[in-house]
């Protein structure tokens, strides 16, 4: 291998401790932002425009309008006896004025007005949350509010997503997830408005999360899921996955990963030619392994502990199989990759687990690869192992190489 490796399996902890980097912000109510505590991996802002529209700043990509953010007193949407909101709001420009810039004037459509600020956050894969409250105030009724997370500045309309519902007179919580796993160096920008030009909405009460993503959860309910895993095959042994109706995986008593009642899994086997008997590409002197492969984010640590847990059980012919299983920084090339996962397949799921320290420091993805070996001297014959409620957990080290 070309990367160096600890494995450790059943008996390890996943109890490791999740370093991010805390926020250098003053807790003042006139900042509107609040780091959180060193020991919660959480980083929070929170702006009320009781006192100051700052961070955010107005834009529109109507290159026929000019966007507005004023502060505005008599209407509260916090529910906590303030009296502040912004005002945010699109008028003709004079026909004098320079048009307002960055504007994306090659994707002008759809059009929208909004607010952006950027945030320092946690380096590398994160999961972002953003709440607020948000009404019409004059020519936006049945609007669409809009709502946009990315690295980089938001620059046309093109880019939002609806936020999930239209708005009226009445304030409105909405609520945004999404997860920066590529791309991230430190610095996260958030924009909320609507959808549409020449009219006036209310903000308030934006609250702006961010947590290190460590854990990919594939609970094998839907074919996405599935697309994510590549069939890779070595020694001469053909695989095949498909999504299998039948009890899943998650829904056992000692289910790991994200804990869904599900009533699908994948079905990893070998490929039956026309005449029915296993696909063969050599003779099996050394025999063949059935494996699928998935990439994910790094960790920015110069060293990462990558644990793989899941369920998986023999679903024909496969009690006497290898558990394989492999965790690295380049792709599964090679047999000699591939690990012994510790335990057996039984008929019915049983837990699976391992874990690997991992040299990470420049790595752009993290490979891992499960699946099992046809047992030695055994019969050619169709064999199959379900897999359900996966879990990919990735994050800093405590232990080096």
């Amino acid at each position: 291998m070309n990367e160096k490796t600890i494995s450790r399996g059943l008996s390890l902890s996943l109890a490791l401790s999740l370093l991010v980097p805390m926020l250098a912000v003053a807790p003042t109510r006139a900042a509107n932002a609040a780091a959180a505590q060193p020991d919660n991996p959480t980083v929070l802002y929170h702006t009320t425009f009781e006192s100051t529209t700052r961070p955010w700043s107005a834009r529109t990509n109507d290159r026929s309008m000019q966007a507005t953010l004023k502060g505005a007193k008599g209407d509260n949407g916090c529910d906590d006896g303030g009296k502040g909101y912004g005002a945010l709001q699109s008028y003709p420009q004079p026909t004098d004025a320079a048009p307002m810039a960055p504007v994306d004037r090659s994707q002008p459509l759809p059009i929208a007005t909004w607010i952006e600020a950027q945030f320092t956050a946690p380096y590398g894969p994160i999961d972002v949350n953003v709440q607020w409250s948000t009404r019409d105030l004059k020519g936006c009724p049945d609007c669409q509010a809009a709502v946009y997370v990315g690295s980089s500045p938001s620059t046309a309309g093109g880019q939002f997503h609806n936020a999930g519902g239209s708005l009226n007179q009445t304030w409105r919580p909405l609520t945004y997830n999404t997860s920066l796993l590529y791309g991230n160096t430190g610095t996260v920008y958030v924009a909320i408005g609507w959808f549409g030009t020449g009219a006036s909405v209310a903000l308030d009460c934006i609250n702006v999360s961010m947590k290190t993503h460590t854990d990919y959860n594939f609970s094998f309910e839907g074919t996405q899921e599935l697309a994510d895993w590549q069939v890779v095959g070595l020694q001469g042994g053909d695989g095949r996955l498909n999504l299998e109706r039948g009890d899943g995986g998650c829904s056992a008593a000692n289910q790991v990963g994200v804990g869904i009642r599900g009533t699908k899994h994948a079905s990893l086997s070998n490929v039956i030619d026309v005449t029915g008997e296993p696909s063969m590409k050599d003779a099996p002197v050394v025999m063949p392994s059935r494996l699928i492969q998935a990439s994910f984010p790094p960790s920015v640590w110069q060293f990462t502990d990558v644990t793989v847990s899941g369920m998986a059980m023999d679903e024909n012919q496969c009690a006497s199989c290898k558990p394989l299983v492999y965790i690295g920084t380049t792709p599964l090339t090679d047999p000699a990759q591939m690990q012994r996962m510790p335990g057996s397949f039984t008929t019915g799921w049983q837990i699976m687990k391992q874990t690997a320290t991992l040299s990470t420091w420049g790595v752009s993805k993290i490979y891992v690869a499960i699946g099992w070996q046809d047992p030695v001297g055994g019969p050619v014959r169709f064999r199959s192992v379900g897999y359900d409620c996966l879990n990919i957990h990735i994050e800093h080290s405590n232990i080096l190489p």
